[in-house]
């Protein structure tokens, strides 16, 4: 392949010059084993599946979004959703709660697409290596985890923290400014559709994500690694 025409060569006028991850079902996956057996271990028969559906609900969602942008505190939020499944919600058994919570939310952390940042950050744009970035619906239960992949990033956007969530405008424009780089030369990847689609409103590129292997490809189509390097 001549040097014209290397995928990854940094002055391509198509190729977005960051990448934007969002976290939950891309990098980091909960412990579903152990939130399921938490769950019955403090409220003996409740089920993860009922506690899921009660958040989801239209009762307890705005509630959710004021947390997830550190409107009110973990023990306000969990309080309501364990009473309106209920269940008695003593300040002993929220800090429990709490305390799993931290381990196994964002438990388990792919490897692969870490592998896959690091082979980004590793490619030449005309700015210097390419930024790479988190945008992430979150709140305080996930602090505990951020240390196994965060520093690897260069800005990290967490709604909890920077008071902004997806799918409003302001969390891409905000994380497009932490990294540096105007929206319409970023690629952001999430595996919600609403996500990317309010995404590619400010006009970022999307890629809506399924697995890592589709990742590399969709990375590889967009002209952002070189095969012959990919992990």
């Amino acid at each position: 392949m001549s040097a014209s025409s290397r995928p990854d060569r940094p002055d391509r006028p198509d190729r977005p010059q960051a990448v934007l991850f969002d976290v939950e079902g891309v990098i980091a996956h909960p412990d579903d084993d152990a939130l399921a057996h938490g769950f019955a271990t403090l409220w003996p028969g409740l089920r993860r599946d009922e506690v899921e559906a009660a958040r989801d609900g239209a009762a307890l969602y705005p509630l959710w979004e004021r947390y997830s942008v550190g409107a009110i505190d973990g023990r306000t939020y969990w309080r309501a959703v364990i009473e309106a499944l209920g269940r008695t919600a003593d300040d002993a058994r929220l800090d429990a709660l709490a305390g799993l919570l931290s381990r196994a939310w964002w438990a388990d952390i792919d490897p692969d697409i870490l592998a896959l940042v690091d082979a980004l950050r590793a490619v030449p744009t005309p700015d210097g290596p390419m930024k790479v970035g988190l945008l992430s619906n979150s709140c305080a239960d996930h602090d505990t985890a951020l240390a196994a992949f965060a520093p690897r990033f260069d800005a990290a956007c967490f709604s909890h923290r920077v008071g902004r969530r997806k799918p409003d405008a302001a969390a891409y424009l905000g994380a497009a400014a932490a990294l540096g780089v105007a929206p319409e030369r970023i690629l952001f990847i999430d595996d919600r559709v609403r996500n990317t689609a309010a995404a590619e409103r400010i006009g970022m590129a999307t890629v809506v994500f399924t697995t890592a292997a589709a990742l590399r490809e969709a990375l590889l189509a967009h002209g952002l690694l070189d095969a012959a390097r990919v992990p």
